[in-house]
């Protein structure tokens, strides 16, 4: 312990030391400091001293300075800002005996940083020696165990994590209540909820030295937002451009990542505009610009089946374009619902029917007629598997119509990044469109305006669910549509690189 003080506590000195000509060098040195001190106590994944970047260095002496009682950290995605914040809180809880609290929008988060906490903790034997093995687990299982929610130093400090949803708000709001809310960081701030951060800013409130670090990605337009704002914060933002020249990413990673979610919040760390926002945090996932790029006139539809470099006749007599030829369909049990049926080659989608027919035989009838009419392999038909849609694609399967049954909640093939299929789905459908796919116009088409997304709460790309849709349309007093058309487009994205076919069972 007392070599930790002297070396810290020196270094710290330092900077009250120089005398600097502009506020430049003096930011300069802070960071070498930062990075002497970091160096001198942790370590990287190869054992060697933990260089820092400068960016890095910056968050660093935010927590080990103290200097600011509030802060405002925006960075980009993978920057490593968990593993500075973990280093330099280790360090300075131990040097200067205090309580910090880390407060993440979920359990994932949570774990993750106090992970990284206790695995830094063994990166220096003076560190190690500061451990209250009281109501711990053995040394060595904690080594290898890594998910404590709380880190208690013998001489005195600690450190403790909480989970910001709504299951823990009691516990979240009891804890924070006397001195463990005099030093809080939030990890991910943006995707605490608002009232809860209100509860932060009333526990803060108690003490006269409280220190706020509020750090992550800028998701939402809520408090996160407003104190970016604020003059009373300090702020540090850090785009993919520092990332870049710091050495944290290349620029072919990025130009890779242009394509991903959340683009512009990630790495460009950027705010959704204010009028892409609506009610719950969604954000629109189709502009009207790119609605209106997209569409072509029955008449330039006509044009183009009419060119034999663009199109093909099949042996049904229809006239296609060419390419993988897929059929989507959302189907419905009557009423204001519709059953859509849409059609997709690589270059144009044009919706063939709705219908509010609520019988499953009729339904299965006409999957069947447009299956031979536009010749499309049973597995690249996407039909709606929820609802009266498992009752028609179970025929189908009767009739030895293998299609692709999609669950629109199902897991999607990248589960880090999308919620659910259907937001996979949805996202490729957007990936379509921005890479010149076009729609054969129809009024219908419409309903693609009112598909919104945002992240959840472990940043991953999900679509406002269906029901959410129709109550926030009602509230707003405006009429209640399902996008049942859209969901039908969807459809013709569905993943069916698992699907068997009907050439699958041809006896040799």
């Amino acid at each position: 312990m007392q070599q930790v003080n002297q070396e810290t506590e020196q270094a710290v000195n330092n900077l009250g030391i120089a005398i600097y000509a502009s506020p430049e060098a003096q930011l300069q040195s802070e960071r070498e400091i930062a990075k002497q001190l970091c160096a001198m106590f942790f370590k990287d994944d190869d054992d060697n001293p933990f260089v820092l970047t400068d960016g890095q260095a910056d968050i660093w002496n935010v927590i080990m300075l103290k200097r600011y009682r509030r802060n405002q950290v925006e960075t980009t995605t993978q920057y490593g800002k968990s593993e500075t914040i973990s280093m330099a809180m280790v360090l300075r809880s131990i040097t200067y005996h205090e309580k910090w609290t880390v407060l993440a929008g979920d359990q994932t988060k949570s774990d993750i940083i106090m992970g990284k906490a206790v695995n830094h903790i063994f990166d220096h034997p003076s560190l190690v020696e500061q451990i209250e093995m009281a109501g711990m687990p053995k040394l060595e299982k904690l080594k290898h165990q890594k998910s404590q929610d709380r880190i208690t130093w013998r001489d005195g400090g600690e450190i403790r994590s909480l989970t910001a949803d709504a299951r823990n708000r009691k516990r979240v709001k009891e804890s924070l209540t006397g001195q463990g809310a005099r030093n809080i960081i939030e990890d991910e701030a943006s995707l605490i909820p608002d009232d809860l951060q209100a509860m932060v800013m009333r526990m803060l409130g108690g003490h006269k030295d409280s220190f706020l670090l509020k750090i992550g990605n800028p998701f939402y337009r809520n408090h996160f937002y407003r104190t970016s704002k604020s003059p009373h914060y300090h702020h540090i933002h850090i785009d993919y451009h520092q990332a870049v020249a710091e050495g944290r990413y290349d620029m072919s990673f990025i130009e890779e990542m242009r394509g991903e979610p959340f683009f512009d919040i990630l790495y460009e760390v950027k705010f959704p505009p204010d009028d892409d926002v609506v009610t719950g945090g969604y954000r629109r996932l189709f502009t009207d610009q790119m609605i209106a790029d997209a569409m072509i006139s029955e008449e330039e539809y006509e044009a183009m089946l009419a060119d034999d470099e663009q199109a093909i006749t099949l042996d049904s007599g229809r006239r296609v374009l060419k390419g993988e030829r897929r059929l989507g369909n959302d189907f419905a049990g009557g009423g204001s619902d519709r059953s859509s049926y849409v059609f997709r080659t690589p270059q144009v989608m044009k919706l063939l029917e709705t219908n509010q027919n609520d019988d499953t035989m009729q339904q299965v009838v006409t999957t069947q007629q447009y299956q031979v009419e536009y010749e499309v392999p049973s597995s690249n038909i996407g039909n709606d598997y929820g609802g009266l849609g498992q009752g028609i694609s179970d025929r189908l399967y009767e009739l030895d119509i293998y299609v692709n049954k999609v669950m629109f909640g199902g897991g999607s093939s990248d589960r880090s990044k999308y919620k659910n299929k259907r937001a996979e789905m949805y996202f490729l459908f957007k990936q379509w469109l921005e890479n010149g796919g076009k729609i054969v116009d129809s009024p219908e088409w419409q309903e693609l305006a009112v598909v919104y997304y945002k992240s959840d709460s472990s940043s991953r790309f999900q679509i406002e669910p269906k029901e959410d849709l129709k109550r926030r349309l009602k509230e707003l007093g405006l009429t209640v549509t399902s996008p049942d058309v859209a969901d039908a487009g969807v459809l013709t994205f569905a993943d069916n690189t698992e699907m068997i076919d009907d050439d699958d069972f041809e006896v040799v």
